[in-house]
């Protein structure tokens, strides 16, 4: 009797296969949302001083 070959496994679909895409890439999108969480504030910070300086000359 010859060997019987298991039916190919099927194949991951659009959300299983884009939850893992996402899992490969957390750490960089969460080193990306950081730098962007600290240009924001360095902004944030730098129009505070600057309008502070303005009020006080």
């Amino acid at each position: 009797m010859p060997p019987t070959l298991a039916p190919p496994a099927p194949r991951p679909g659009p959300l299983t296969r884009f939850v893992r895409w996402a899992a490969r890439r957390r750490r960089t999108a969460l080193m990306h949302l950081l730098r962007g969480i600290c240009y924001g504030t360095g902004t944030a910070l730098a129009g505070v001083l600057g309008v502070w300086i303005q009020s006080r000359l």
